[in-house]
């Protein structure tokens, strides 16, 4: 179990080393977070388009206009969530196509992490395993 944990705290962790320039996205004229933003569409080249960069430092200066920086009290600082909803309700989404795409990508992937129940238990295994050695003992 514990494995199965590390496994999907791997494949959260890769998503989200993915899609952090997003959550700094006011930040976006530091380096890193560009380079960040760049390999992102080098990852989703098919999906987005080359002038992505472009639109991304476009849109860090309208979320820096929308919420000016605080001193670090985190309720002023833009989150996902309230970007897409920013993009959408002030009919920005057509100018800024590739980062409705990225925000939505980022909502749809971590439910492919998922995975279903298993049809046997462990308990009843545990159980049929105690009942099949209690039987060859009593045998003896």
């Amino acid at each position: 179990m514990i494995s199965d944990l590390t496994k999907k705290k791997i494949a959260y962790d890769k998503i989200y080393n993915q899609f952090d320039f997003l959550f700094n996205l006011g930040n976006l004229k530091s380096d890193d977070n560009e380079k960040k933003a760049h390999h992102f569409q080098n990852i989703y080249c098919d999906d987005i388009e080359e002038d992505f960069i472009q639109e991304a430092l476009k849109l860090s200066l309208i979320v820096n206009s929308i919420f000016p920086k605080s001193d670090e009290s985190n309720h002023d600082k833009p989150n996902t969530q309230n970007l897409l909803t920013i993009l959408r309700n002030k009919k920005l989404d057509s100018l800024f196509s590739n980062t409705e795409i990225t925000l939505r990508l980022y909502y749809t992937l971590p439910i492919s992490n998922c995975s279903g129940e298993r049809s046997f238990s462990a308990l009843k295994r545990v159980k049929s395993y105690f009942r099949s050695t209690l039987s060859k003992e009593k045998l003896n």
